[in-house]
């Protein structure tokens, strides 16, 4: 089960704002990001205001992606070229929005599901009230699960089928399937 949602830690909880099934005493492991503190409107406004492009509420349609990138063009023309920074990928927000780089600060930990809570087995350095987003996933198995599903598993296909019979129909299949018959 892999999900995302928002949640707001507050004492060293997360405590969802969203519907989920999360199952009492499960163990998970989240990946815990501060969510942005601006609307999507608002940094729209701002990146395009940046660009010079923004004129407030329109009374036509709104521009298209290409007019946007257009006056972004335009309006970036007279900056000399020079190499990017080497963190771009990394901090695009803080390039593209202007948010500083700790604001999309990330945390991989893992965290225990209880009386609606999430509760990270680590300490987390975000900020008491904070709106986070989290990406929560089911920890790998351990290597004694692994070892003990394949045994429960081992022999289930024994006597069902022929491998010389498969092997022969999986051949028969890409020959006749995936090749055009040539033409002489």
């Amino acid at each position: 089960m892999i999900s995302r949602m928002k949640a707001r830690y507050s004492k060293g909880v997360i405590v969802p704002m969203e519907a989920h099934d999360l199952e009492e005493g499960a163990e998970l492991l989240i990946d815990v990001s501060v969510a942005s503190r601006r609307s999507d409107k608002e940094r729209m406004k701002r990146t395009m205001s940046a660009a010079g492009g923004w004129k407030g509420e329109r009374e036509s349609s709104p521009p298209t992606l290409d007019d946007a990138f257009d006056e972004i063009r335009k309006s970036l023309a007279h900056i000399p070229k020079e190499p990017g920074p080497t963190d771009g990928a990394k901090n695009y927000k803080h390039y593209l929005y202007g948010r500083s780089k700790e604001d999309h600060m990330k945390a991989k930990v893992k965290a225990i599901y209880s009386n609606g809570a999430l509760t990270p087995t680590a300490s987390l350095d975000i900020e008491d009230g904070a709106e986070v987003i989290l990406h929560i996933d089911e920890p790998a198995p351990s290597p004694a699960e692994v070892r003990r599903a394949l045994k429960a598993s081992a022999g289930a296909w024994k006597g069902k089928h022929d491998p010389d019979v498969l092997i022969h129909m999986l051949y028969e299949a890409r020959l006749t399937g995936s090749r055009v018959e040539p033409s002489l």
